[in-house]
């Protein structure tokens, strides 16, 4: 990381997270990240940290690509909101569902604090 300027490459990215560059370039393409860019080379803000942080979460805990595109969304609506508000999928009647999304919601909060220290 880029102290001064709080800005990651994607090979930074790439080797924090254990994911390749293509995996990165995938959700740029799903329009998941929004990179600035430097002429031609990718630079990635603290808020694309937090992004890919919650986007691998999110498959780990089995969301699908739109579903977690939804609750990113849903995140960025609401900024000055502690509890945002819960996509369709998170409220099913299913105890799974919502036991992942108070976990999401607990881990974009820990992860966007991490990010800024």
């Amino acid at each position: 990381m880029n102290e001064s300027a709080e800005t990651y490459s994607i090979a930074e990215l790439a080797r924090e997270f254990d994911v390749t560059h293509r995996a990165i370039r995938f959700y740029e393409d799903e329009g998941l990240l929004s990179p600035a860019r430097d002429g031609t080379r990718r630079v990635y803000s603290k808020r694309d940290w937090v992004r890919l942080k919650l986007i691998l979460r999110g498959k780990r805990l089995g969301f699908s690509l739109a579903e977690i595109r939804e609750m990113l969304e849903l995140y960025d609506s609401a900024p000055g909101s502690s509890s945002p508000r819960l996509p369709p999928a998170a409220r099913s009647s299913s105890t799974s569902a919502r036991k992942s999304t108070r976990y999401w919601g607990r881990s974009a909060a820990s992860s966007a604090s991490r990010a800024s220290s």
